[in-house]
């Protein structure tokens, strides 16, 4: 895949985002609840992973999680985790803001870095990843903090 195409699909995911969550947050108005629309959002992966399976050549295969019992509990927890983390963005939305729920969710790459040293010993931090991330910090503490002064969402 060409290599140009490959560094905007970052910011191709983070439109898509940007209008779920939008959306999200109008869905929710209307009373749907939080299981019935992650049922939704499950079902629309069905065609997603057809085209990967037909068009990109990539066969499902789950002989890697027969490897051994770390592997699988790593690969069981990789596949739970943004699952867990799409379940507290759907009820953040819900109760606060698309708009709060983003900013906030902008402080994912201090823990990024947080899991990748404490479970994997990552360590590429230098000083303007650690400014950084203490900017990212202090804008969230100031959105917490905005947040909870402000009047309830409704």
């Amino acid at each position: 895949m060409n290599s140009t195409l490959i560094v905007i699909f970052p910011f191709i995911a983070a439109m898509f985002y940007g209008l779920g969550y939008v959306l999200i947050e109008k869905v929710m108005g209307i009373h749907m609840n939080a299981a019935t629309f992650l049922t939704l959002n499950t079902l629309t992966c069905i065609p997603l992973i057809g085209f990967l399976v037909v068009f990109r050549n990539e066969p499902l295969d789950f002989s890697t999680l027969m490897t051994n019992w770390p592997i699988f509990l790593m690969i069981m927890v990789a596949a739970a985790a943004p699952s867990l983390g799409w379940l507290f963005t759907i009820y953040a939305i819900k109760n606060t803001s698309a708009l709060y729920t983003a900013f906030a969710e902008t402080s994912y790459p201090v823990f990024t870095i947080a899991f990748g040293f404490l479970i994997f010993g990552i360590r590429q931090m230098d000083m303007t990843t650690l400014m950084g991330g203490a900017l990212i910090m202090a804008g969230a503490a100031i959105m917490i903090y905005g947040q909870s002064t402000a009047e309830p969402h409704e």
